[in-house]
């Protein structure tokens, strides 16, 4: 460091570089966000889960199981996704835990039973690691369940958003 010292430049360069990118991060952090609820696209899970109530009144075959499970699968990603989004939007709050978005969205009464739509996650991880009849079973029987509440959480959604 001793050597840098008798440089001007190397006095000079760290306050230039260190206001530099303070300035930068303030602007980036404290920059007004023009997101509003009119920003936030339900379109997707609205779509999503069109497809998978089709799938669901569909005559239960092995196609159609598995059919629903993988359309189970995208409409609880988008479910989350969609209220991370409307969190980030609406509170202006960053939630990168999905058990938490869960929690969140619980408290602000957008779902009715956080510890289902942990349910419905860990159906949706089951299906990520393990293929077997039983599991597939098991995860249409919550595919079923969760297109309930997932409609719920559409209407709900749309309240607030509208």
């Amino acid at each position: 460091m001793g050597i840098f010292r008798s440089f001007p430049i190397a006095s000079v360069v760290p306050e230039v570089f260190s206001g530099f990118c303070t300035e930068k991060w303030t602007r980036f952090r404290n920059s007004p966000n023009n997101r509003t609820m009119s920003d936030l696209s339900l379109k997707p899970l609205e779509q999503a889960l069109l497809s998978l109530s089709k799938a669901t009144k569909e005559k239960k075959t092995e196609l159609v199981r598995d059919a629903t499970i993988q359309r189970f699968e995208y409409t609880f990603e988008l479910s989350w996704k969609t209220l991370k989004r409307y969190f980030k939007i609406n509170n202006n709050v960053d939630i990168f835990n999905v058990k938490e978005v869960f929690r969140e969205a619980g408290k602000q009464g957008l779902i009715k039973d956080v510890e289902d739509w942990f349910e419905y996650l860990e159906a949706r991880n089951r299906t990520s690691h393990t293929y077997s009849q039983a599991t597939a079973e098991e995860v249409y029987e919550a595919a079923l369940k969760f297109e309930k509440d997932a409609i719920q959480l559409l209407a709900e959604l749309k309240k607030v958003t509208s």
